[in-house]
């Protein structure tokens, strides 16, 4: 369900005649592009090996930097893999790049929750539903401040101990 390809992008020629090398990362049929920042004449390029053909410095140069994308890519794979980590291309592909994703948080997504149930009101939801969801998140926010001292937690930081805690919350502090 993983896989790399080297192609070259024929629709990016260059004024000199060079074509761009890119890399195609693919997971479970879903595919992400990255530039290797490498360019080759159509002529030099071996499309079935996904390299460059020749022995020339240029080439050797090129075909090296090629293997060290690849072998970097395919450690990002298994590194993820290893770590019971969610994987898809585009994750493969960030995590190359060095782009971080914007970790959410809790409290962050109730509200964006809120936020389109308000627009449902009449539709699908009452207001007394998105009143009673307010309340919710009033008694998270005052769970949060009374037993971690924060605003709010990352969801990656959330777990059973978390949820018992805050059901044990609204029983002994919230409903007495």
């Amino acid at each position: 369900t993983f896989s790399i390809l080297f192609y070259l992008k024929t629709s990016k020629i260059k004024d000199d005649g060079t074509i761009p090398i890119y890399i195609r990362v693919t997971v479970d049929g879903t595919r992400s592009e990255i530039s290797s920042k490498r360019c080759v004449l159509l002529e030099k390029w071996n499309k079935e090996k996904g390299r460059v053909k020749g022995t020339n410095e240029n080439s050797r140069e090129i075909n090296y930097s090629l293997g060290q994308y690849e072998h970097k890519l395919h450690r990002i794979y298994t590194d993820l893999l290893s770590d019971n980590k969610l994987i898809s291309s585009k994750i493969i592909k960030n995590e190359y790049l060095g782009v971080k994703e914007k970790k959410k948080t809790l409290i962050e997504v109730f509200c964006a929750h809120l936020n389109k149930m308000e627009k449902l009101i009449g539709k699908q939801y009452e207001k007394s539903t998105l009143i009673k969801y307010n309340t919710s998140l009033k008694h998270l926010l005052s769970f949060l401040k009374y037993k971690y001292r924060i605003d709010d937690i990352l969801l990656s930081e959330l777990d059973h101990s978390f949820i018992a805690e805050f059901h044990y919350f609204l029983l002994n502090e919230k409903l007495n």
